[in-house]
This record gives structure tokens, C-alpha cells and sequence, in this order.
């Protein structure tokens, strides 16, 4: 019974200090939300540069990120959020098609309809289930612990490469935070890596590199490992 007691009792600090590093972590995610805010221009209605500001893709990761926050963002919060929705809205066909056709199709579709799920309004639900229909596709197989080790080089990685393995790190980490991975010869829980090296690339400006699609798909992925860390 004593043992019993004694194991019960490192369980429960182990969770507790866990969770007490992912609401250390809180801070952070702000930032990151409020540093792609400040990324918006009021004038034109979007984001980034003149190129990015028609960029569905990106404008859906933001919108995402910002209503799938700890902070909650809803379209009545301002511009920022209503005006990207418009974007979106768009650049879609009644049949959960896009008019435009996008660079990486499935993607596009995949982040719109994330962004408006994320704000809760019914009205899109009809659409989203559309776009949904169209996604049905088998997952593509992913070598969680090599990525993992790349992850873990994040701040060394060009770009291109840091977005690719936050992609893959984000489709993961619903079902995986809590899984083991080995770095530098350590185990150490998925989710707590992602939160050990986006808190270390974070500049206490909220950006994690100057390039905003990376900066919006890491926040992303930091608001869907503190829900999925709990």
C-alpha cells in the first residue's frame, strides 16, 4: 500500500509539472497571436505583404490559429478576423470547390475550412461539410520519430523546410503529444518538445522567424499541443 502510495504521488507531480510548464507556456501563444494581429493591414484588409494578403492559404492559417487560441478570437473581435473570413468566403464555390485553383489544392481547402470551423459560426457549417467531402483521402504515413528530430533543428532549418515540418508535426500532434521520441539519445514526450523549441525560437515578439506563413503555422501548432497536452 505504502509503494502504491508512493507511485500515485510521483504521478500526480509529474502531471502537475507538466501542466504547470504548459501554462508557463501561455505567454507565448499570446505573443505569437498578437504578433500576427500586428502583421494585419487595416487599409488594404490583410495580412503581410501586398502578395500575402491574397494568399487564402495563409490568411486561413491566421484565422485559424487566432479563434483556435486560449484567447478565444471570434469575427466580432475586429477586422482582422472578419475580413480574411471574407477572403475565403470568396474564393469558394457553393460546392466547396476553390475558383481559384491554389498552388497545393488540398491544403487550401483543408485551412478554410479549419479557419471557419474555428470561428463557430453555423452559417459556414453547410460549406465546411462540402469541403470536407472532398478531403476524404487516406493520411500519408509519417516517420514521427525522424521528424521529430528534425523538429528539434527547427531554428537551423531554411524556411521551406521549417514549414514542411510543422505541417507534418501539426497533423500529428492530436493523437501523439504524449508519445515518446528519442533526441539526442533522451526520451522526451512530443508535445513537450514542440513547446521547449517554440519557446526557445520565439523572439518575445511573437514571430518565430520573420516569415509569416512559418510564424502562423507554428502558432497553430502550439495552440494544438497545449489542448492536446491537458
Amino acid at each position: 500500500m505504502k509503494k502504491m502510495s508512493v507511485l500515485c504521488a510521483l504521478v500526480l507531480f509529474c502531471a502537475g509539472a507538466l501542466a504547470v510548464e504548459a501554462g508557463a507556456f501561455r505567454p507565448v501563444t499570446d505573443r505569437m497571436g498578437r504578433g500576427l494581429i500586428e502583421r494585419y493591414d487595416v487599409k488594404a484588409k490583410g495580412f503581410g505583404t501586398a502578395e500575402q494578403q491574397k494568399d487564402v492559404e495563409l490568411a486561413a492559417m491566421i484565422v485559424a490559429g487566432l479563434c483556435g487560441s486560449s484567447r478565444d478570437y471570434r469575427e466580432g473581435h475586429g477586422p482582422f478576423i472578419t475580413e480574411p473570413v471574407k477572403l475565403i468566403l470568396a474564393n469558394l464555390n457553393e460546392d466547396g470547390s476553390l475558383k481559384t485553383p491554389a498552388k497545393d489544392e488540398v491544403a487550401t481547402l483543408a485551412w478554410s475550412a479549419k479557419a471557419l470551423k474555428s470561428t463557430t459560426n453555423e452559417k459556414y457549417a453547410p460549406l465546411i461539410e462540402k469541403i470536407h467531402a472532398r478531403l476524404k483521402h487516406p493520411p500519408a504515413a509519417t516517420n514521427l520519430e525522424a521528424e521529430a528530430q528534425k523538429f528539434a533543428k527547427f531554428e537551423t532549418l531554411p524556411p521551406a523546410e521549417q514549414a514542411s515540418v510543422l505541417a507534418v508535426i501539426g497533423h500529428a500532434i492530436k493523437d501523439s503529444a504524449k508519445a515518446e521520441v528519442t533526441i539526442d539519445g533522451k526520451k522526451v514526450l512530443l508535445g513537450q518538445l514542440v513547446l521547449d523549441t517554440l519557446d526557445k525560437a520565439e523572439n518575445k515578439t511573437g514571430m518565430v522567424t520573420n516569415d509569416l506563413r512559418v510564424s502562423a503555422l507554428a502558432y497553430n501548432l502550439a495552440n494544438a499541443t497545449l489542448s492536446a497536452m491537458k
